[in-house]
């Protein structure tokens, strides 16, 4: 599996979502010297069988959609069986989640009501990183709510998996596709992995960006303690408490917008699929808008965009509406492209970044059935154009950096 992991390094086209460890116990997932999760492949075994499944599941090599597209399948935002705007009608999910509490909500719903056995999610470690662990039926919620802005891989648990329990996963949309893509190959996964939940994301900083954080704060990262990016509110503080209780925090716009968002990875500037395709349901926020139309980012009460993109996803929504675990009203989907302008513009400008990568000598990943050249025709030719001469301007800045 050498050759196909480190096609996927050499391109700068890791998620850092672990999927990899799934096909060996020889794989490990570490922090690289630039603050991303990284497969450690120095004893990963050389078995072609292995990496022919590898390479129809890693999301850095492949991403195939045409399984999961319909007749009525949206270019911009993917398949949608049902959009709605709704919140958890547990407070405290409310509250602690990112938006309104949703994802937490139907998490606790599937493990209450014995659908599943468990939930595949991540919270915060004791060294202040992200760890995957199963959360069960006497797990709090609140605990695991509220974004978490740092490389997670969530992947890294399913080769531990009792196959003969249920799980749903929570995770971002690469890991999502990720899972989805691993189903399609072992069918004993398909069976253990009920249902896919994620959120619609803008990319995964490094533990750079919030390193950077603790200095803009003032606050020595030995003496922190603990560390929420989102949540307490919407959208919420970046909140940090020391060693002796005291509390530092930063506005959303100020931690995602003035730094976390400076240190993606590079899969994440190539990304087709931030919007979560792969997912039975994906939450993301419902902001409110000015007379313009763009979204405001004042503190309220929470409330979650709402997507099923299937069967399986509709069915959940509705059985926890009806038992009253979640609040669900009408949302208009023509006005989904103001409240989430960064994800419509990543659609509408992806083929033209495609083609600067290329460009450039690199080879992206293979993107199947997602309609980019359609969706480059709704961004236009001036858009695309200052998109490919971006992406090629800041792609070799940071070879001349390498080379230095």
């Amino acid at each position: 599996m050498k050759k196909a992991i480190g096609k996927v390094l050499a391109n700068d086209l890791c998620t850092g979502c672990g999927i990899c460890s799934y096909f060996s116990d020889e794989i490990k997932i570490v922090v690289s010297p630039a603050g991303y999760n990284r497969p450690d492949i120095t004893n990963a075994p050389e078995d072609p069988v292995l990496e022919k499944k590898f390479s129809k599941v890693c999301p850095g090599l492949n991403l195939d959609i045409n399984s999961v597209r319909k007749d009525n399948y949206d270019g911009i935002w993917g398949q949608i069986e049902s959009i709605n705007v709704g919140y958890s009608t547990n407070n405290a999910l409310r509250q602690s989640g990112s938006s309104g509490g949703v994802i937490s909500a139907l998490s606790n719903y599937l493990v209450q009501n014995n659908i599943v056995d468990f939930v595949i999610n991540i919270s915060q470690g004791l060294n202040l990183d992200n760890v995957s662990s199963l959360k069960g039926k006497v797990y709090d919620f609140r605990e695991s709510a509220g974004s978490r802005y740092s490389p997670a891989s969530p992947c890294d648990l399913i080769r531990k998996l009792d196959l003969s329990k249920k799980y749903a996963f929570v995770g971002k949309p690469c890991d999502v596709a990720a899972v989805y893509q691993l189903k399609q190959q072992e069918p004993l996964v398909a069976n253990a992995i009920t249902h896919l939940l994620s959120f619609m994301c803008a990319g995964t900083p490094s533990f750079k960006g919030t390193e950077e954080i603790y200095s803009k704060l003032g606050v020595n990262k030995e003496n922190v303690k603990s560390i929420r990016y989102r949540g307490n509110g919407w959208p919420g503080y970046t909140t940090i408490v020391s060693d002796q209780d005291e509390e530092f925090s930063m506005s959303y716009n100020n931690a995602w917008g003035g730094i976390l968002n400076r240190h993606l990875q590079t899969r994440c500037k190539l990304c087709v699929d931030g919007i979560g395709e792969f997912a039975d349901i994906v939450c993301a926020d419902a902001w409110d808008c000015d007379d313009n139309g763009y979204p405001l980012f004042e503190e309220n009460d929470g409330r979650s965009l709402v997507i099923s993109r299937n069967k399986i996803g509709n069915d959940l929504i509705n059985n926890a509406k009806l038992s009253s675990n979640i609040v669900l009203d009408d949302f208009d989907i023509n006005t989904l492209d103001k409240i989430q302008p960064f994800q419509f513009y990543r659609r509408v400008s992806i083929f033209s970044r495609l083609l600067a990568f290329r460009f450039l000598g690199l080879t992206p990943p293979k993107y199947k059935g997602f309609d980019l050249f359609k969706s480059a025709l709704k961004g236009g030719l001036y858009l695309n154009t200052k998109s490919f001469l971006g992406l090629v301007a800041r792609r070799r800045k940071i070879i001349k950096q390498k080379s230095l």
